[in-house]
């Protein structure tokens, strides 16, 4: 339980401070050695950081879809900026982004 809580403090909490003026952006790499760095296998960190991946994919998709902007229209790219930028936390961080790292963890981890 312990791992499980520092790894979602080390997931989310990188996320949520990603960046400062003088550090380079937090990124998807960064988020992987950190939970290898609190005793994850690699393919259990790479489980977490997909899911991310994923989780903030559908998010791009769902502010698009509000939009009015069709998901089959929206180029790969963009979507690969807004979740770089997820992961750099250089845009809010999502209330519930907390539980989704908690939840990754445990499908990944259980």
């Amino acid at each position: 339980m312990r791992n499980r809580w520092c790894a979602v403090v080390a997931v989310v909490g990188a996320v949520a401070l990603g960046t400062g003026c003088s550090q380079e952006p937090y990124t998807a790499g960064d988020g992987r050695t950190a939970l290898i760095e609190v005793g994850y296998s690699e393919a259990e960190a790479d489980c977490v950081i997909d899911g991310l991946d994923a989780y903030f994919r559908e998010e791009f998709l769902a502010l698009q879809a509000s939009e009015g902007i069709d998901a089959g229209v929206v180029p790969e790219r963009q979507a690969d900026i807004f979740v770089k930028n997820r992961f750099a936390g250089s845009l809010d961080v999502p209330a519930d982004l907390a539980d989704e790292a908690n939840r990754l963890i445990r499908v990944c981890r259980p």
